[in-house]
C-alpha cells in the first residue's frame, strides 16, 4: 500500500512539473527562450507554436506576434521647408518577420508593444520630418502622392534594418 501511495505522488509530481515547465504558444506567434542563469543570452533558434517546454527557474519564454498588426498613432506636427506647419496622423500595418524574433529581442529587450510604441514611433516620425522638411508647401500640397511614397520608403528601410516588414501606411497628412 505504501507503495502504491508513493508510486501516485511520484507520477503527480512529474506530472505536476511537466505542466509548470510548460507553456502553450499560440497561432500566429514566436517564442524565444531567455537563459537567466548559467550560459546567458537567447537561444539562437526561435520556438514555434505549440506546446514548448523549459525550466521556469532558470529561463523565460517571450512570445512575438509574427502575423500584421496596426497602430494608430497619435497626431503630431512636421515642419516643411518653409517653415509651414502640418499635421500628420499616421496608421501604419506591420509585421515582424518569422525567424527574426531573438534579433529584435536582443536589440530592443522590450516586447512587441514597447516596440510598437517607442521605437517604431520614432521611426515614422523621423522618416516623416526627413522627407517633409524638403519641400515647401506648394510642393507639398501638388506632389503629395510623391512625398507620401518616400515617406513610406523611407520607413520600410529603417524598419527593415530591425526585419520588419511594413505592410500600409495611411499618413493622414493635413
Amino acid at each position: 500500500m505504501k507503495a502504491l501511495i508513493a508510486s501516485i505522488v511520484v507520477i503527480f509530481l512529474i506530472w505536476f512539473a511537466s505542466f509548470m515547465s510548460s507553456s502553450k504558444v499560440p497561432a500566429g506567434y514566436e517564442a524565444i527562450l531567455v537563459n537567466s542563469y548559467g550560459q546567458q543570452g537567447v537561444q539562437d533558434m526561435p520556438l514555434v507554436t505549440g506546446r514548448v517546454y523549459y525550466n521556469p527557474f532558470t529561463q523565460d519564454l517571450i512570445t512575438y506576434p509574427v502575423f500584421v498588426q496596426t497602430k494608430d498613432y497619435d497626431e503630431f506636427t512636421v515642419n516643411a521647408k518653409d517653415g509651414s506647419v502640418f499635421k500628420v496622423d499616421p496608421t501604419i500595418s506591420y509585421k515582424i518577420e518569422a525567424g527574426a524574433t531573438p534579433l529584435i529581442y536582443q536589440k530592443y529587450r522590450k516586447e512587441i508593444r514597447e516596440i510598437t510604441d517607442v521605437v517604431m514611433l520614432q521611426m515614422v516620425k523621423d522618416s516623416f520630418r526627413m522627407v517633409i522638411n524638403q519641400y515647401t508647401t506648394d510642393e507639398i500640397i501638388s506632389k503629395r502622392g510623391e512625398i507620401e511614397a518616400g515617406i513610406e520608403k523611407a520607413i520600410r528601410e529603417s524598419a527593415g534594418k530591425d526585419k520588419i516588414t511594413i505592410e500600409r501606411l495611411t499618413s493622414g497628412l493635413r
